[in-house]
């Protein structure tokens, strides 16, 4: 079984609440480091958050090694002293992006709850209009 913050490929449109909450389980978890190590498999590539990081951020991190998709869509091969470069540049910058996320999900709240303000102040003048509307008729028995 998955971990509950794993997600499919579908579901990879993670908002930054999700990631928010995901981060801060990687960031109490033991073996973050090694679930990291997991996550940079050369062979396939695991989608979702894994290491404290999402599926963009470890693209993102192996394209600055040079290290993105060969031909035929396999990852290409690093040796073990670019692989650890990788994994330390995540595991470093692990604080600086749960911040960036913090504040990414802080926005998605706030807008959230204007959206849901926006839609109850409708909600109140389409009422407000219905009972003005029927204001002047006389009440049917």
């Amino acid at each position: 079984m998955w971990p509950l913050w794993w997600n499919r490929q579908s579901a990879e449109r993670h908002t930054p609440t999700s990631v928010e909450a995901c981060f801060t389980y990687c960031a109490r978890c033991p073996v973050r480091r090694e679930c990291l190590e997991d996550a940079f498999d050369d062979e396939l590539e695991i989608v979702g958050v894994f290491g404290g990081s999402t599926t963009l951020e470890r693209r993102q991190a192996r394209n600055l090694v040079g290290h993105g998709r060969a031909l035929g869509g396999r990852w290409r091969q690093r040796s073990p002293e670019e692989h650890a470069i990788v994994i330390d540049l995540m595991m470093d910058t692990f604080e600086e992006r749960f911040t960036r996320w913090r504040q990414l999900a802080d926005e998605h709240r706030a807008k959230l709850a204007a959206a849901a303000a926006q839609r109850e102040a409708a909600r109140e003048s389409a009422a407000r209009t219905t009972v003005a509307s029927y204001a002047g008729r006389a009440p049917t028995t």
